[in-house]
């Protein structure tokens, strides 16, 4: 399903920045998508992490399928590490994964999430062992839907902006943050048009 404020968006983004303009129609009937799945989206991301999509869709797929289709905090605890490795996971995400679906399967299993801030949902995923700024701004883009992030530590979006705005030379954060101050409050569905640019399928997690 789109996000409702997914065209609002696009009229916005279209109207402050011409390249983002021509992005978007480029890509007229595409939109940022969510599974509604938390716990999934988080496994993914810490799955992703620190390699190339495709690795990380071989290794994911591979998980799931040792899974049983099902990605859930059940169903990791019952995977022995041993299998958990053989899908091409490190040890040290083999760890992270355990170690959410443990919290996930005890005080972080009835959080009301939809309630909570952006603040809020940061502090409290931030506070797991593995899950760093980059996992966290995945999760909010990805599994909440939140309109305005800008993903700083994402190869993918800060290539895609060098290359739209600084002739492909390198951009720092603080140059980034000011380039993207346009954006507001739809950072978001910029990084999701800046990603399709450079991926020939969308971003998912």
């Amino acid at each position: 399903m789109k996000p409702d404020y997914w065209d609002d968006a696009k009229e916005a983004l279209g109207a402050v920045d011409p390249i983002l303009k021509q992005l978007i129609k480029t890509y007229p009937d595409e939109h940022l998508s969510s599974k509604r799945q938390l716990f999934r989206t988080l496994a993914n991301a810490i799955v992703g992490q620190q390699i190339s999509v495709a690795a990380a869709e071989s290794i994911w797929k591979r998980f799931r399928t040792a899974l049983g289709g099902r990605v859930t905090p059940a169903r990791i605890l019952a995977l022995d590490s041993q299998t958990m490795r053989a899908c091409g996971l490190s040890g040290r995400k083999v760890e992270y994964l355990i170690g959410i679906a443990e919290k996930f399967s005890n005080e972080y299993k009835h959080l009301r999430w939809s309630r909570m801030t952006d603040a809020e949902i940061h502090q409290r995923l931030i506070a797991l062992r593995g899950i760093g700024p980059w996992t966290v701004d995945m999760v909010m883009i990805f599994s909440f839907l939140r309109p305005d992030i800008l993903p700083l530590l994402d190869i993918g979006m800060v290539r895609s902006m060098e290359k739209h705005f600084n002739q492909g030379e390198a951009l720092t954060h603080q140059e980034m943050l000011t380039m993207a101050e346009p954006w507001k409050p739809y950072r978001t569905v910029a990084t999701w048009y800046l990603w399709r640019d450079i991926d020939p399928d969308p971003v998912a997690y």
